[in-house]
């Protein structure tokens, strides 16, 4: 990759624009289809602090394990 946005410059205000807006560009990589919506999304990996089970899902979830009943901890990671 050559090239990369700066933060706050015309390109990723209007980019995210245009995302807001519902405009979508679907590309494949690695067997799958994923729009532009999709990549910028950010998802919270929650984990049982007895059996180690992983989860995630979007932010403000409140999970418990089926296995231990104890409540999910969570580990914020980015996956977009």
């Amino acid at each position: 990759m050559t090239h990369f946005v700066k933060p706050g410059e015309l390109f990723d205000i209007v980019a995210d624009q245009l995302i807001d807006d519902g405009f979508k560009i679907d590309w494949v990589g690695f067997g799958r289809t994923v729009s532009a919506k999709q990549k910028k999304k950010k998802k919270i990996k929650y984990t049982c602090p007895d059996c180690g089970l992983n989860a995630w899902g979007k932010p403000d979830l409140n999970l418990i394990c089926g296995e231990c009943e104890s409540q999910l901890e969570i580990n914020e990671i980015d996956l977009g």
